[in-house]
């Protein structure tokens, strides 16, 4: 606006200066020579002529001057105007914000999971907009993040957090849409009351507390002027214990509650060139942020990998479909359908509830450069239906409703793409659109979320914390009183404890549990890979100098972590010296299944737990002759409803298997 109005009044008045001075002369006649006048006539004349010429051209140039004054000063005055107009907007602005107090949170995942070698990696850098090329296979998760907006897979663009706040984004789109709106009145010649607080910052309201938009650039508007609704200059936070009304939240129940909140006076500005920026841009929704994780393949990390999945993203299951078709090996048919169904089952059992969806997941078949025909393709989508669709987690399984089939665009089951040519691939392009589609419609990224709250997450993600694995509960609880937590009738505690719940699957972790409550797991790929690799990992082939000192220092206990998988805990120090937070550390390995406690044998030191770690049990057979079996007992594994009525007295394997869980449903 002000840089238009300067424009605009600087070519009108140059316009006007040009159009003066390009103003034609005056000039005699030249057709015929007047005729000579007696001497004293002459003489007259040429007194009355010099006399006239100077006095025409200081008219002209003052008539000029005034009109140049006259038009600067128009100019001058339209500058004012618009500067006036807009300060008061942003004011109204402003208020606005500070009476919203908060918007939606746009912020999901989308998780790689999956068989390794089967071209995982390949599809995240597909995803990330990165020309293909060979990788090794990924060793614990691959981690990313980019921001996408509507159909123009153009949009999808890295996304580096250091380099953005959350807050600043949000509050400038909500103010940037309020003026589209306000904007868009105006031309309706609608009318609309103000609100409250908006009516507070109207133009007879004091600006005093305001700060004007300076020349040059962005500027700030302020967001908590004392005159906002509510605030009163701010709200001290409750004291931990004190006697005031700390309502006992449910975690899913408060960001609803304080969403409707005005910001306090601690969310004090708001960026007014994001703001314009953003009017610039239409003022739409703001842009999702997509945080990409690529989990390796290697078995010993599937039960960890437990530890990320969660209602809040999307799951990619990639498979090779040279594995599933016709001409492929049975055996290798067979081993990969297992691990399409076992990760399948495991979504759907980590995120699925009662009454809701579980997480949506995208089968996406690789490897389209070798199997290319639309026969090929609709023949391993038949497959894949009749061999997973019984089941109940296939609830969670998207279809591509414009795949290329063998009579034109139909059903296919999965997405065959081609990573070598990555974005390039139009099932790609689809495959993105399908993904951002599905997320638009989940409730959680409807869900309002206050200002204060998304300050916390950027203090969290912070450069200054950036390099840090962990953080207390207690170092929170000052972070969110900075940021205004613990305000009204929601104690402190209560509140960062509902924050940290919330944002739990969008980039920390945090436990509130018994043993963990009081850590804050910032970076948990980093915080949890490391240590318990080395504990998990194959030892044959990865032996690193923590391993050769525990050799040195207990061989006995370490043959029997290789040979037997049973861990001493005393072994733990060692492997774990460079990590901190061990006791958690040991926690949380045995929360997740990584090493399993072991009852104490009469003899043994009973002050030496001792752990089960089944990543690293041998594979071979018990050595020795076993009796015969006389008896063999199944272990059933499915659905309550499915075990009661649709199995009915007797269920053969091949049912079990196919229309069970984890991941053959069934066990000897």
């Amino acid at each position: 606006i002000r840089a238009a109005a300067v424009k605009a009044a600087a070519d009108k008045a140059a316009a006007e200066r040009a159009a003066a001075e390009r103003a034609p002369v005056a000039q005699p006649p030249t057709e015929k020579p007047p005729a000579e006048k007696p001497p004293t006539e002459k003489a007259a004349s040429e007194e009355e002529t010099g006399a006239d010429q100077p006095g025409a051209r200081k008219a002209a140039a003052e008539n000029a001057a005034a009109e140049t004054a006259s038009a600067d000063k128009a100019a001058a005055d339209e500058i004012s105007q618009k500067l006036e107009e807009l300060k008061q907007a942003l004011q109204h602005a402003a208020a606005f914000v500070v009476e919203q107090g908060g918007t939606e949170c746009r912020m999901s995942r989308i998780l790689i999971l999956g068989e390794g070698r089967v071209g995982k990696t390949a599809l995240y850098h597909a995803l990330m907009g990165r020309l293909f090329k060979e990788t090794n296979s990924t060793v614990g998760i691959l981690e990313g993040i980019f921001s996408s907006q509507g159909a123009d897979m153009q949009g999808w663009t890295e996304y580096i957090r250091a380099e953005h706040k959350e807050l600043d984004s949000a509050m400038a789109h909500v103010a940037a849409q309020e003026l589209l709106r306000k904007k868009e009145e105006a031309k309706q010649g609608a009318k609309r009351e103000p609100s409250a607080a908006a009516a507070k910052l109207e133009p007879n309201a004091d600006p005093s507390s305001q700060q004007a938009p300076s020349e040059g650039g962005a500027s700030s508007a302020p967001l908590s002027p004392s005159t906002a609704p509510g605030q009163g200059g701010g709200v001290k936070p409750k004291a931990e214990g004190s006697s005031g009304p700390a309502t006992p939240w449910d975690a899913s129940a408060l960001p609803a509650a304080v969403a409707t909140r005005p910001a306090p006076d601690t969310i004090t500005k708001f960026d007014e060139e994001l703001v314009l920026g953003f009017m610039s841009e239409g003022g739409g929704q703001e842009r999702l942020k997509l945080g990409v994780w690529d989990f390796g393949g290697q078995r010993n990390f599937y039960s960890l990998h437990l530890l990320f999945l969660s209602r809040i993203g999307v799951y990619l299951l990639p498979f090779d479909m040279r594995n599933f078709i016709n001409a492929a090996d049975p055996a290798k048919k067979f081993a990969a359908l297992l691990f399409l169904r076992y990760w399948v089952s495991m979504v759907h059992s980590r995120t699925a509830e009662p009454g809701a969806d579980p997480a949506p997941v995208f089968f996406v078949g690789t490897h389209k450069d070798t199997v290319t025909t639309p026969t090929e393709h609709e023949e391993i989508s038949r497959f894949l239906y009749e061999q997973l669709s019984v089941s109940p987690s296939w609830a969670c399984v998207q279809p591509f409703h414009q795949g290329q089939v063998s009579t034109g665009r139909g059903l296919l089951w999965f997405f065959p793409v081609d990573n070598t040519r990555g974005k390039e691939d139009p099932v790609v392009q689809q495959l993105m659109l399908s993904i951002e589609e599905v997320i638009e419609k989940e409730d959680y990224i409807k869900q309002k979320v206050p200002f204060t709250w998304m300050a916390m997450y950027d203090k969290l993600q912070s450069p200054e914390r950036q390099g840090k694995k962990t953080m207390t509960l207690s170092a929170c609880h000052t972070l969110g009183a900075s940021v205004g937590l613990g305000r009204g009738s929601v104690s402190l505690s209560e509140e960062v404890r509902a924050c940290l719940l919330f944002f739990n699957a969008l980039g920390f972790v945090y436990f509130d549990e018994d043993g963990l409550r009081d850590l804050v797991i910032l970076s948990p790929v980093a915080f949890l890979i490391d240590p318990i690799a080395k504990v998990i990992c194959d030892h044959s082939i990865h032996f690193v100098p923590e391993h050769e000192e525990v050799r040195k220092k207990f061989p006995e206990e370490f043959l029997e972590l290789t040979n037997h998988g049973v861990m001493h805990r005393k072994l733990l120090p060692t492997l774990w010296k460079n990590f901190g937070n061990q006791e958690e550390l040991e926690q949380l390995a045995v929360k997740f299944g990584q090493m399993l406690p072991l009852l104490h044998t009469s003899g043994l030191d009973t002050g030496d737990a001792r752990y089960l770690v089944p990543s690293v049990l041998p594979q071979r057979p018990l050595d020795g002759a076993r009796a015969a079996t006389k008896l063999t007992a199944f272990v059933l594994v499915a659905s309550a409803n499915k075990i009661k009525m649709g199995w009915d007295s007797f269920v053969t394997v091949e049912q079990v298997v196919r229309e069970g869980f984890y991941p053959m449903g069934v066990y000897a």
